[in-house]
């Protein structure tokens, strides 16, 4: 999926699909994403059965779930599923553990969560944004419900975070402005790509997506 250099979230959106992408399972037959949306992975599971879960007053425009339901209580047997993922969900929960315990429990054996988080982003779909994630932090909250962390992808950098930032402080109402701050914008979006493959750090990151494998020591086996 790609995205103008004109539209303000390119590194951000464009980083957590190709995160998924790459981090993606070869083989999978029952897969669940977790806080769906528009369900914009679909395409990257072909073969597999995809079910989508949302809240019913998600501030998603075009949701595509096939169930409606809280993620602190999946309406799913279990062991059901192959394969989970849940892009930019966690912050949103108000018990973390929780969420992944109930996705411990909907998935068999082995079978892989695929999970993004953001680092430096401001608040948003308030009042339902409650936690920010170390990469530290995810690998503890996984590790204790049962997890083992294969792989992790650091999305963006130092200028990626500031760009992305400025460019979500900079939006305004007036169309004009914003048709002139796109420009400028989409030019120090490039700029910051290069930035960041220059001068990589491990300090800042807009946030982290993870593939963990779930073990023996999950509380639901």
């Amino acid at each position: 999926m790609r995205y103008s250099w004109l539209f303000r979230h390119k590194i951000l959106r464009e980083g957590i699909f190709n995160s998924i992408r790459d981090l993606c399972p070869q083989e999978q037959q029952l897969v669940l994403d977790v806080g769906c949306g528009k369900k914009r992975y679909r395409d990257l599971f072909r073969g597999a059965k995809y079910f989508g879960i949302d809240l019913p007053f998600s501030n998603s425009e075009g949701n595509r779930a096939d169930v409606y339901g809280s993620a602190l209580a999946l309406p799913f047997r279990d062991k059901t599923f192959d394969c989970v993922i849940s892009t930019e969900v966690i912050e949103h929960v108000p018990d973390p553990v929780v969420f992944l315990s109930q996705v411990s429990k909907v998935l068999a054996l082995e079978g892989c969560l695929l999970l993004s988080a953001p680092f430096f982003w401001p608040l948003h779909e308030e009042p339902y944004d409650f936690y920010r994630f170390t990469i530290h932090g995810l690998r503890e909250l996984l590790r204790k419900q049962g997890f083992t962390v294969k792989e992790v992808i650091k999305r963006g950098g130092f200028a990626s975070v500031m760009v992305q930032l400025a460019g979500d402080y900079f939006k305004t109402k007036n169309k004009m402005i914003n048709t002139i701050t796109d420009v400028v914008f989409g030019i120090l979006q490039v700029a910051a790509v290069w930035f960041d493959s220059i001068f990589p750090t491990e300090k800042y990151a807009t946030g982290w997506t993870i593939k963990a494998i779930k073990n023996e020591n999950s509380p639901h086996q």
